[in-house]
């Protein structure tokens, strides 16, 4: 008979990347929360690289790759979005 697959777990980290990808690119437009971004964004882009790593050591236990991309990503689009846009307005000053 076939046997059932085992269980293979979503990396938490890879998911806690991709939320705060998620938040921080809605608050780029929020101007009074954009210096928040620049501590989420960050610390989703590590989280990314670390689950990323520990998926790429137990790819049998662990999936959640596409995830901690999309959130590495994400947090770095939204990270320059706020540098350039804080690099933009003290061109103006």
């Amino acid at each position: 008979m076939n046997e059932p697959r085992p269980f293979i777990q979503t990396n938490r980290m890879s998911v806690a990347s991709l939320v705060l990808g998620a938040c921080s690119l809605v608050t780029v437009i929020i101007p009074f929360l954009n210096i928040i971004i620049l501590l989420m964004g960050p610390l989703g882009m590590v989280l990314g690289f670390l689950a990323t790593r520990q998926i790429k050591r137990n790819p049998d236990e662990m999936k959640g790759g596409w995830q901690a991309l999309t959130g590495i990503l994400l947090n770095l689009v939204s990270t320059l979005l706020v540098v350039a846009m804080y690099g933009f307005v003290l061109m103006m000053i």
